[in-house]
């Protein structure tokens, strides 16, 4: 296993062990109520959206032209997602609307970036399929100038 996956892996461990202790101090002491059961459970849900970024996106040298824009879409879909999480978070926590009105709000959310996912594959092949036309051309011109100086 590489350095970097190893520390990513210790840093989301690391996260839910803080999540777990906050949970453990200042978490529901008996009955959970709705809003609690929600708060903490979506607290779980936008620190793993968040956490995803980190797991999903591998980039290098040879892939990075074809995987800049799909995965910044990805990042943006999970982006809108954690963040309106937080919000329900807090408006739920708040009492200011219901713990079903943050699920539907989340469901909507996750249908969102759902369609950022399937977008970002939809620009992978796009660009994918350019580069290999662009290689096609510049192959077809080199064997021109070959033919041509030889």
């Amino acid at each position: 296993m590489k350095t970097s996956t190893i520390l990513k892996v210790v840093i989301l461990v690391l996260g839910l062990v803080v999540i777990g202790l906050a949970f453990a101090f200042w978490g529901p002491k008996g009955e959970a109520t709705s809003v609690d059961r929600y708060v903490w459970i979506n607290v779980l849900v936008a620190y793993c959206s968040l956490a995803a970024m980190f797991f999903c996106f591998r980039m290098n040298v040879e892939n990075a032209d074809s995987r800049v824009f799909p995965v910044l879409f990805i990042a943006k879909g999970l982006l809108v997602f954690a963040f309106l999480t937080v919000v329900m978070i807090f408006l739920v926590g708040f009492e200011i609307t219901s713990p079903q009105v943050g699920i539907i709000v989340q469901i909507v959310a996750l249908i969102v970036c759902m369609l950022y996912v399937f977008l970002s594959v939809v620009i992978a092949g796009h660009i994918r399929g350019v580069a290999a036309e662009q290689t096609k051309l510049t192959g077809d011109i080199d064997n021109l100038r070959a033919v041509l100086n030889g």
